[in-house]
């Protein structure tokens, strides 16, 4: 008896040893892990910057605040692109933030039991397909319905209003700002007319860009939104963490 207890406790000792080993493997390959990450963030932020500093030096920090974008006189500014950016982000938050918020409550608190896994993971799945295939989906399902039913109401309401009219004046073209910002995909004084964001003016016309000047003056686009991105995540961060705070006070 004695010695079988023994044996059941050199066992128990033994496993122990094996998983405290186990867990100080685990912990140093999550800690390799997270240092690649920031290796690798640090390594986009470097390549972003000096490929960005050829413009920079040219245009200085007018190019933050230029709306000309002429790659055959070569003279660029972002200020086009960032605000479609911002208003097709801002567009889509205020369309996506309610929904969402809807979509969640029903789901937690009125959804039936038999309806509420297959409801969860049909939204889950939605995070899983291609953000080329909602553009290809908005170019040509979305766009021709926004063009041939939403602009024209607008443009006979709102349209007509004094002072904010020309925020919605225009032909009903179906692709612009307003039909980016449901797709998040693709500006100018109204929201009806078309425009590009960053992200569009990267992919539309990398691959094409002639000349040292035109390829730094895309890539600093791309340092742009990276900060945009930046910025806005922790915005959402701080305001996550506060109603953290103020939800455990």
């Amino acid at each position: 008896m004695a010695a079988d207890i023994a044996l059941l406790g050199r066992s128990a000792a033994q496993r122990q040893r094996a998983g405290s080993i186990g867990d100080a493997i685990f912990r140093a390959l999550t800690f390799l892990f997270a240092l690649l990450v920031l290796l690798i963030l640090g390594g986009v932020i470097v390549a972003l910057v000096q490929g960005a500093i050829p413009a920079l030096r040219t245009f200085g920090f007018s190019f933050v605040f230029t709306e000309v974008w002429n790659p055959v006189t070569e003279k660029f500014g972002a200020l086009a692109p960032i605000y479609g950016t911002l208003v097709t982000s801002a567009i889509a938050m205020l369309v996506g933030i309610p929904v969402a918020f809807g979509v969640a409550v029903f789901i937690t608190e009125i959804c039936p039991l038999w309806l509420k896994r297959p409801l969860a993971t049909m939204i889950e799945l939605l995070a899983a397909i291609p953000s080329i295939i909602y553009g290809i989906w908005g170019l040509f399902v979305f766009a021709p319905f926004v063009q041939q039913y939403i602009q024209p109401a607008i443009i006979d309401t709102l349209g007509q209003v004094p002072g904010i009219g020309a925020l919605f004046a225009g032909p009903p073209l179906g692709i612009g700002v307003l039909t980016a910002g449901f797709i998040l995909a693709v500006m100018s004084a109204s929201i009806l007319q078309p425009g590009t964001t960053i992200s569009a003016s990267l992919a539309n016309e990398f691959t094409e860009a002639f000349g040292d000047l035109y390829r730094s003056s895309l890539i600093a686009l791309g340092f742009i939104l990276f900060i945009i991105t930046f910025v806005v995540l922790a915005i959402a961060k701080l305001m996550l963490l506060r109603l953290q705070k103020q939800a455990g006070g």
